[in-house]
């Protein structure tokens, strides 16, 4: 492979997007204000990154949704507990991952509790039978930990 040769001063930086939504559920509604408050004019307390320096990343306020608790349902547009699959349907054309992510912390950033999720690599939806889950707009289903 014979790769170009690079002028002096030449930008190297690349743009690319990764899209990902964040769901937040609270019981301190006096909390629940703030951080509302802080994301719709952009302020954070820390830089946000997708894990290096060099990549940071933008954030924006969508809104407010109506909950409701959903016991089961086929379809799901997020990751999920791997304790709340009952049934995964593999499709052909989707790249599935299960990892194990940090669910709960304490002030010193130590993790005091992980557990396993499934999702689709590319942010495509799952199929299955899957339970304990949350209803928002009367088609997004979401599983909230």
């Amino acid at each position: 492979m014979i790769m170009p040769r690079l002028e002096e001063n030449e930008d190297l930086n690349k743009i690319f997007s990764i899209t990902n939504k964040f769901y937040v559920n609270m019981e301190n509604q006096e909390l629940f204000d703030r951080l509302i408050n802080s994301v719709q004019k952009k302020e954070s307390y820390y830089t946000l990154s997708l894990g290096l320096a060099n990549l940071l990343a933008n954030f924006r306020y969508v809104g407010l949704y109506d909950a409701k608790h959903v016991e089961e349902a086929t379809e799901l547009h997020s990751i999920v507990l791997a304790e709340n699959i009952k049934e995964l349907e593999v499709e052909e054309g989707k790249q599935y991952s299960k990892e194990k992510l940090p669910m709960d912390m304490n002030s010193n950033k130590e993790v005091l509790a992980y557990k396993d999720v499934v999702m689709e690599v590319q942010g495509k939806s799952l199929r299955g039978v899957f339970r304990d889950l949350v209803l928002l707009n009367e088609n997004n289903i979401i599983c909230i930990y």
